[in-house]
């Protein structure tokens, strides 16, 4: 039997490689032995992101809110699942309240933003890392109109 910690580490791993299923099964099974654990829950909502199935996903971010609501990463998954069933208001309430929570880990801001700003008319990022900054610079930085 594995922790709950090995478990997340192993799914990261087989979510990284592409192979979604299996990480999927592996967090189905730890969370059979703790279904309210919230980091589980959310490397779930994370692999069923992958996999684009928002339902789904959906479900298991919210688990993982009730468990840590103040978990920026939460919020921010919940964005892109949001995001990907095409709720764009919700989405971007939920990543606004993401990056107004302190930092877990390190943010990938960039990918919630290309998400969510991509029905607004902002043009899609840049696939290299010196373009995807640039990009990032050159987006406006008030946050007047954002939901508070």
């Amino acid at each position: 039997m594995i922790t709950a910690q090995e478990a997340a580490a192993r799914a990261g791993q087989l979510r990284d490689l592409g192979r979604l299923d299996d990480a999927e099964r592996v967090l189905r099974s730890a969370l059979s032995q703790d279904p309210s654990d919230g980091e589980l829950l959310l490397m779930l909502a994370a692999v069923l992101l992958s996999a684009r199935r928002f339902d789904e996903g959906l479900a298991a971010s919210a688990g993982a809110l009730a468990a840590a609501p103040d978990d920026e990463r939460g919020h921010r998954i919940r964005a892109l699942l949001l995001s990907g069933q095409g709720r764009y208001r919700e989405a971007v309430e939920s990543g606004y309240r993401a990056v107004t929570l302190p930092r877990s880990r390190r943010p990938r801001r960039w990918r919630t933003r290309s998400f969510c700003s991509r029905p607004a008319g902002w043009p899609m990022r840049p696939r290299s890392p010196a373009g995807r900054s640039s990009w990032l610079r050159s987006r406006p930085t008030h946050t007047s109109g954002w939901p508070t």
